[in-house]
């Protein structure tokens, strides 16, 4: 009888335990979900270290990086007024 038992209570806890056979279920989807999470903000990540880059290889043309700057990264001074036309 004990020894049923104490296969009874392995056998639960395989499935409903902290470290079960549905948690793990769980944390695997979750995993799925945080690594594509992670490679779009990886992806978006390179794409402003690109952004970056072009930036400071633009030393002679200060003009063409200040319109650069406002219209790729959408940043405008504290006395500056945008107009938009339709």
């Amino acid at each position: 009888m004990i020894p049923l038992l104490i296969i009874a209570y392995f056998l639960f806890h395989s499935f409903e335990g902290e470290r079960g056979v549905l948690v793990w279920k769980t944390l695997s989807s979750d995993l799925a979900i945080a690594q594509k999470k992670h490679a779009a903000l990886s992806q978006k990540q390179q794409a402003l270290e690109q952004q970056i880059a072009r930036l400071y290889s633009i030393k002679s043309y200060p003009d063409l990086k200040d319109e650069m700057i406002r219209r790729d990264l959408g940043h405008i001074g504290a006395d500056e007024k945008i107009i938009l036309y339709p």
